[in-house]
């Protein structure tokens, strides 16, 4: 209607239908994603249910320093207490694994199984901070899509802008949402893999 009106030009209600179609397809797409993904949690859980999450994506507000978790892994990592246990059976003089694990060797392995686990929660922290710190500037841009979408909007009503100009915004705005979604949820899967290894 607004184009036989010759309110819009025939360039925009076609930009209008393909940017339509492109959010159709990638919406059909992540609704796939999601059934995958549903059907991997119940198979992992054992039942066959709708799962939710009990809480959203969050970030913590305090994060203890690296050291604090690599200590955390030295004294309870359950791959160092198993290569421990191996050195108390080579020590004692037990001879069910006595070709691969004299005491001498058990020690080497003992030592490397212990830098390995710091390396890995050095890793682990140090991405968990990155999308920690990345979180401040998405924030940023998540208030000035939403700021960039209402001024546009209110344009948009006056005449003073395009409906292009709109759907640019809105698809703006929902990628930072995404994309601040995605931060928070690798933060979250790093978080729980660092407290696994520590």
């Amino acid at each position: 209607a607004l184009e036989r009106n010759g309110m819009i030009a025939q360039t925009e209600r076609l930009y209008v239908e393909f940017k339509m179609a492109e959010a159709e397809r990638e919406l059909a797409n992540a609704k796939l994603q999601a059934e995958t993904i549903a059907s991997a949690l119940s198979n992992t859980l054992g039942r066959e249910s709708d799962w939710r999450p009990v809480t959203a994506m969050f970030l913590l507000a305090k994060v203890e320093d690296l050291a604090y978790y690599q200590d955390l892994a030295q004294a309870r990592n359950p791959l160092l207490s198993q290569v421990s246990l191996k050195r108390e059976l080579a020590q004692e003089g037990v001879r069910a694994q006595r070709a691969d694990f004299l005491p001498r060797r058990v020690g080497e392995l003992q030592n490397k199984a212990g830098k390995d686990i710091a390396v890995l929660v050095e890793k682990l922290y140090n991405q968990m901070m990155n999308y920690h710190n990345q979180m401040t500037s998405i924030d940023a841009s998540l208030k000035f899509a939403e700021e960039y979408l209402r001024m546009k909007n209110a344009a948009f009503l006056e005449g003073m802008s395009s409906s292009s100009d709109l759907i640019d915004a809105e698809l703006n705005l929902a990628g930072v949402r995404t994309e601040r979604l995605q931060a928070a949820y690798n933060y979250d899967l790093l978080l729980a893999r660092l407290l696994e290894a520590a």
